[in-house]
């Protein structure tokens, strides 16, 4: 079984920074369970997830590592 990663840690693979929680997000994690976002289009053609919308997700996932603050 694979086990989730428990985000409430602070401790991200890849790095806690912004910009590695994007790649990560856009980018998956090869190999491993996580399927990449970035990129992913419907039958239209239209992105699933916006830019916008990843960078929304990136500060969401970043505040859950945080102890004390509320996401």
């Amino acid at each position: 079984p694979i086990v989730p990663r428990n985000l409430r840690d602070g401790v991200f693979r890849g790095g806690s920074r912004p910009i590695d929680v994007y790649r990560r997000i856009y980018s998956g994690i090869p190999g491993g369970p996580m399927p990449a976002l970035g990129g992913v289009t419907d039958k239209d053609g239209r992105p699933v997830v916006t830019e916008d919308d990843l960078w929304c997700l990136v500060h969401y996932v970043r505040s859950l590592g945080r102890p004390g603050e509320a996401p």
